[in-house]
């Protein structure tokens, strides 16, 4: 009898884990997702503070490259008016600098920086379009090409 439930046991166990394996191998089986807690900081009715990672995507805390200064309509999921990239590390460290209209789009001067500190780019958009000239680095310092208005006839 006691042979019988240590054999049962034990195939039990064997069995278990070779279907764990199995299930774990195919990609099927009990998958465990991360919560992720993404927040928002209002500082005002409409302005916040957002984390992003170094391509501007929204991410954890912990993660974060760059806190993003803007006014942002939430319904519409649409910034206005002017928004600010500071480094996470180097508070004096300006990202980007630009405006965006009431409508949402990008409009006006911007600037943005590589997260070492070097010029990105600097130019203006006029309705969220490259608009005259702009000026393009890589993240060395050296220029990478340069965007100059044409001629309108």
């Amino acid at each position: 009898m006691k042979k019988l439930l240590i054999t049962l046991i034990a195939g039990f166990l064997y069995c278990s884990f070779a279907n764990a394996q199995v299930n774990a191998n195919s990609g099927k089986g009990p998958t465990f997702q991360t919560q992720r807690f993404l927040k928002i900081n209002f500082v005002a009715k409409d302005s916040v503070n957002l984390l992003l990672d170094d391509e501007f995507n929204m991410i954890e805390d912990d993660c974060a490259q760059v806190t993003r200064y803007a006014r942002l309509n939430m319904p519409q999921r649409k910034y206005s008016g002017r928004i600010k990239d500071v480094s996470r590390l180097d508070h004096s460290l300006v990202i980007t600098d630009g405006t965006y209209s009431a409508d949402g789009l990008k409009d006006g001067y911007f600037i943005t920086h590589y997260l070492n500190g070097q010029l990105q780019a600097k130019g203006n958009f006029k309705n969220n379009q490259y608009d005259g000239k702009w000026e393009m680095y890589y993240d060395d310092g050296k220029p990478s090409y340069f965007l100059k208005p044409t001629a309108k006839t």
